[in-house]
């Protein structure tokens, strides 16, 4: 379910009928692979073709991988590299069909090419990634000349988040685990999901107060996600909040003024 998308949408829906290039941007989380996903249902009900491919399932020594699905939806698939630039542009376009890229800064370079060539061929092209930066120099050459402006994935707004959770859940939640949601999801679908996933179960207690989330284990996803934001961290901040973690609360004299900002800045 998309909740707090519906203008992104209408933005993305509006630059294809415009026969733009569109990039949507937005941090991990954001809810990228989703919405070009309700993207591409909204363009089958309407009869219009789309396909897909992720930058995340390139392969290093597999040039085009990430590809095959559209190589054998337009049967160039046994083609040479050379041919399949120059007659996968002509059989889409032709198509009329609509090219969704996620992860598009996750490409590799020959996956890039052939994206770069379906621009420039103008085939309708809608790619996510988490900035226009983090682009293949092929692509940003590429969407300098058919790209306005990036469509923004925003953070949903506290009442977005408990609506999503409302819609995961089938019930609204009580207040301390609606507050806690909201502080900890950063307005980020994803995370929404997957908190939800982890404090919810079965026989969660329901009664007029709400839905109670329980946070007592971490889903596979949530882990990661929180292994990836520590990464990030400086040493210093990364020992600060691990400190926290244990102590649940310190004075701030007790920790040295860089690390605290370092912390509470990530």
């Amino acid at each position: 379910m998309l909740v707090g998308r519906d203008q992104v949408v209408a933005g993305v829906r509006r630059a294809l009928r415009e026969r733009r290039a569109c990039l949507v941007v937005g941090p991990p989380g954001s809810g990228r692979t989703a919405l070009l996903r309700a993207v591409g249902d909204q363009l089958a009900v309407d009869g219009t073709g789309a396909a897909g491919l992720a930058g995340r399932e390139c392969a290093a020594g597999s040039p085009l991988l990430a590809a095959a699905p559209l190589l054998r939806e337009t049967g160039v698939e046994a083609a040479t590299p050379l041919e399949v630039y120059t007659r996968l542009p002509t059989a889409l376009r032709a198509q009329g069909t609509v090219v969704l890229v996620d992860d598009a800064d996750h490409l590799d370079h020959p996956t890039a090419v052939l994206v770069a060539q379906l621009g420039r061929a103008r085939v309708p092209l809608v790619l996510g990634a988490v900035d226009a930066g983090g682009l293949p120099q092929v692509l940003r050459d590429v969407l300098a000349v058919t790209l306005q402006e990036p469509v923004v994935l925003p953070p949903l707004t506290p009442d977005e988040v408990l609506a999503l959770a409302a819609s995961l859940v089938g019930d609204e939640l009580d207040v301390p685990s609606a507050a806690r949601l909201v502080r900890a999801a950063a307005g980020l679908p994803e995370h929404v999901h997957e908190l939800v996933t982890a404090g919810h179960v079965g026989n969660a207690p329901v009664d007029d107060a709400g839905a109670r989330l329980t946070w007592d284990r971490l889903t596979p996803r949530l882990r990661e996600r929180v292994a990836e934001r520590l990464a990030e961290l400086a040493p210093s901040a990364r020992d600060l909040v691990e400190l926290v973690c244990v102590a649940t609360e310190l004075p701030r004299d007790a920790v040295s003024p860089q690390a605290a900002d370092d912390a509470h800045a990530a």
